[in-house]
């Protein structure tokens, strides 16, 4: 039995379904979700022009704050009595899942998605699902694109 589930979303239409997952899984366990999003953080090497690095933190503020209360809602709406929110900023989205949120909330189950990305796209933008599966010590339940 799970008591505190973690839902990866990064917005996407993907993460409808994660969440009717984590829902359903929230509810049939009576546990507390967590809804959580890594923004990735950018660091741009220094140039010769500027000598200085810069660092881009995609979204933040009220856009996190809207998207995060149509799930809650969604959530809510749906008979989960507890939901949560957490947002943290990272390098790795990966390992901030494992590792940051794990320090946070005691979780026994994440669930994610797979976007499905193979050879080049794979190597450039990471596979979470599968960085998770690996570092993971809890289970994870990976939504198929």
């Amino acid at each position: 039995m799970y008591k505190n589930i973690v839902a990866a979303v990064d917005f996407d239409n993907l993460s409808i379904r994660i969440m009717e997952k984590a829902v359903k899984m929230a509810k049939e366990n009576n546990a507390k979700l967590w809804i959580v999003h890594v923004s990735k953080i950018v660091i741009i090497e220094p140039t010769y022009d500027v000598g200085i690095s810069s660092v881009i933190v995609p979204e933040t503020g009220e856009q996190f704050e809207k998207k995060f209360e149509e799930l809650m809602t969604y959530a809510k709406k749906n008979g989960v009595t507890e939901v949560y929110s957490r947002v943290y900023e990272s390098t790795n989205v990966a390992s901030s899942i494992v590792n940051e949120t794990a320090e946070e909330i005691d979780y026994d189950l994440v669930i994610c998605g797979s976007n499905n990305r193979h050879g080049l796209l794979e190597m450039f933008l990471g596979s979470v699902s599968s960085k998770l599966a690996g570092e993971i010590k809890t289970d994870i339940y990976i939504v198929k694109k």
